[in-house]
């Protein structure tokens, strides 16, 4: 479940800048911080949306259909950044 609260703190942030309460200068630091913690939880962007999904059951109450559905494309289309890039690109 740990990829959600990720996931919205990176939306939370977007939001924030969208809204003209964060300037970007403050946003990608911040964004910065959270390399660490995504590398030393997940092995790969499969890892990430299932940790991701599990979250978004809990949160939501349902299951995740067409999260699910985006998820998988996003695993498998090769013109996804997840597979384009791979997840060593978020790595490096």
């Amino acid at each position: 479940m740990r990829a959600w609260d990720l996931a919205r703190y990176v939306h939370l942030l977007r939001l924030g800048y969208l809204a003209g309460m964060l300037p970007s200068n403050e946003c990608w630091p911040r964004l910065g911080r959270l390399r660490e913690p995504v590398l030393q939880e997940f092995d790969g962007w499969a890892d990430f949306a299932q940790s991701y999904l599990a979250g978004l059951q809990l949160w939501s109450g349902t299951r995740g259909g067409t999260f699910e559905d985006s998820c998988r494309r996003l695993l498998e289309h090769p013109r996804s950044p997840w597979t384009y890039f791979g997840w060593l690109a978020f790595d490096g």
